[in-house]
């Protein structure tokens, strides 16, 4: 069914070709695709090195929770991003004692650019912790607070290439938990409410010399018993899922059963108006992702008409609502625009009524799509829809190959600069015409990581390396959107994504037979 497989082998490449609308999108959809594909399998690439905390490493850590409780006692947002998010004085004492006697200076506009984005996000971060503080009538002004730190799992270490020597690393975490004891004052209202244990959670955190730094935010994790309602509970657990790239079901999120709900009542009365109303976000009726998004559904109306499935009068009943996995698209914590991956809508039916091929229409169906956003407490699709599955018989086997949405990426990650990239970028470009099989079926996209778009489209017009979906991950090198989803630390590496956009197997490049792999899975 729908689906792509991905090859992802830190590779730096982009052609004329990403010019167009098209290329665009698909761009897009690789980079939403390398968000949410990755959490436990890429977790070891970035987080793997255990080792002994140095004291002023887990002194650093009660700084950052000092940080955190005058931010609550305080109110002072853009205080605490000036002094956790990572500064340019912090990268200038970082950087490589090599890199600036060879004259080079990676810290320019573009890479402060980054750095105030970084400020940006954990800014807002903090203020989002505010306001539902004050939703929850919590005056933390009016208490003493200790924030201790969990201890980490494990402590990782980065290295970013255009800083750093080989031998050279930055201590690192994943994420920083925090377990703050909040002690009402006399002055505070209702303290036997605010008296308690509160957990928060920081995210993407680096060692600089002058201590810990936050790149991504924060967010509540759990509050006191008694503090949080229902509705604020389902929300940090939604939030706690988009954090580490988990999925969820109806079951998490009744505004994800309402949705599925909307979308069977859809196919049950092919009213494309009732599509519009339950799937789509308010735009402009001219806007082309709309216009597209009502052409896929459609198709899935004609589909039924074409395949006799007449669903008005039987009964139907949703089994089960899910998004393989979330990504925090708006920022740690925030549940207004989250982004779905890999919708399923699974749903049965009892009819009377038969299929064209005279099998009975009672049975299993599913409905899919590609991604959805939460917003307004409702999901809305932002990816086309399409049949996932159909009982056995109902369709015949030129209508089951319609349906068999075999779509399959194959996504490289490299660099200019990578020996070991060349290489397997070069074997990439033969991919297609030593494989007929993959035509239509397989995409190959080598992902630049480089720091301009202009260097990765010089080298591949030098090497006419031009028989690959060549994209360029974006300003931020290893911090680009698609080189931190994978929390990427080495090149080359590879990625292969299955036909449910799943991680089929992943490792250094040289070392993992590509096309053997993909072979396997298209079978």
């Amino acid at each position: 069914m729908s689906g792509s497989v991905g090859v992802a082998s830190i590779n730096q490449a982009w052609s004329d070709t990403m010019k167009t609308k098209a290329a665009m999108k698909a761009q897009r959809r690789f980079v939403n695709q390398l968000a949410w594909a990755t959490t436990a399998l890429l977790t070891s690439a970035l987080w793997a090195i255990a080792a002994a905390l140095p004291d002023t490493v887990e002194q650093n850590f009660a700084e950052v929770g000092e940080a955190v409780a005058r931010l609550l006692q305080s109110g002072d947002t853009a205080g605490f991003a000036k002094e956790l998010a990572p500064s340019i004085a912090d990268w200038r004492a970082a950087i490589s004692t090599n890199r600036v006697t060879k004259g080079n200076n990676p810290l320019g506009p573009d890479f402060q650019k980054s750095l105030d984005q970084q400020g940006h996000n954990l800014e807002a971060s903090a203020k989002r912790l505010l306001a539902k503080a004050a939703e929850l009538k919590l005056d933390f002004a009016r208490a003493q607070i200790t924030a201790k730190p969990k201890p980490l799992r494990v402590l990782g270490s980065a290295r970013y290439l255009d800083v750093q020597e080989e031998n050279e690393t930055l201590p690192s975490a994943q994420e920083l938990e925090f377990v703050l004891t909040v002690e009402p004052t006399a002055r505070a209202k209702e303290p036997e409410r605010l008296r308690g244990e509160y957990t928060l959670k920081l995210h993407t955190l680096l060692h600089f010399p002058g201590g810990w730094r936050c790149a991504e935010g924060a967010r509540w994790v759990a509050f006191p018993s008694g503090v949080a309602d229902e509705k604020t509970q389902r929300e940090l657990a939604i939030a706690g899922r988009a954090a580490a790239y988990q999925g969820i079901t109806q079951a998490d999120d009744p505004a994800l059963a309402r949705f599925g709900e909307g979308l069977v009542r859809f196919v049950r009365t092919r009213d494309l108006k009732v599509f519009e109303d339950e799937a789509l976000l308010s735009l402009d009726a001219a806007n082309e992702d709309r216009i597209e998004l009502l052409e896929a559904a459609r198709r899935v109306t004609e589909q039924m008409d074409r395949f006799g499935l007449d669903f008005a009068d039987a009964a139907v009943h949703v089994k089960n609502v899910a998004f393989q996995s979330l990504f925090p698209r708006a920022g740690q914590g925030e549940i207004e625009g989250v982004e779905g991956n890999q919708l399923t809508v699974s749903f049965a039916v009892q009819s009377s009524r038969k299929s064209k091929t005279g099998a009975s229409l009672s049975g299993d169906y599913a409905l899919s799509a590609t991604e959805a956003v939460r917003k307004d407490n409702r999901w809305r699709l932002t990816g086309k829809i399409q049949w996932a599955q159909f009982p056995a018989g109902v369709l015949d086997e030129k209508a089951a190959a319609e349906l068999a949405f075999e779509n399959y990426v194959a996504e490289d990650f490299w660099a200019v600069n990578c020996g070991a990239c060349q290489q397997s970028l070069q074997e990439m470009q033969k991919y297609h015409e030593q494989h007929p099989a993959w035509k239509d079926r397989v995409e190959v996209v080598p992902i630049s990581i480089d720091d301009s778009l202009k260097a990765a489209r010089d080298h591949l017009t030098k090497h006419g390396w031009t028989n690959t979906f060549n994209v360029w991950a974006g300003s931020g090198g290893w911090q680009s959107a698609p080189a931190k989803a994978f929390r990427v630390t080495g090149i080359p590496i590879c990625y292969v994504i299955d036909s449910r956009g799943v991680i089929a197997e992943a490792g250094l490049t040289p070392l993992l037979d590509t096309p053997e792999i993909v072979n396997g899975l298209l079978k």
